[in-house]
């Protein structure tokens, strides 16, 4: 696992201006950004264990257990590592998912 950190990081980089939209339009309705099998291929071989995860953000911490998904945690750090992104998670509850498809889904509400 230690050769794991980080790795995730320059690819969900790339992505973050348009995650960063499609967060804010999550209020509205879910979102779905589609990936690149390939692109993620590249990075590093899952084959076995897959590439799909489930992030849950409430008020701007992981309330899920990420474990062993080094690709869920490499995007919240990116995603805490933007100072706008990091104020809009601040009273939402976010779920960002991805199943073995490599279709991003964003989904966010507003909390009381």
């Amino acid at each position: 696992m230690g050769n794991e950190v980080g790795k995730y990081l320059p690819f969900w980089g790339k992505f973050i201006s348009v995650i960063k939209i499609l967060l804010k339009r999550s209020i509205a309705g879910d979102q779905v950004f589609e990936m690149s099998k390939g692109e993620f291929e590249a990075i590093g071989n899952r084959e076995k264990s897959g590439y799909s995860f489930n992030l849950e953000i409430i008020n701007g911490r992981v309330t899920n257990d990420l474990g062993g998904s080094a690709i869920a945690r490499d995007l919240f750090q990116v995603l805490s590592d933007n100072e706008d992104i990091k104020k809009w998670l601040k009273g939402k509850s976010v779920k960002i998912n991805m199943g073995n498809k490599f279709s991003l889904m964003l989904q966010s509400t507003q909390l009381d």
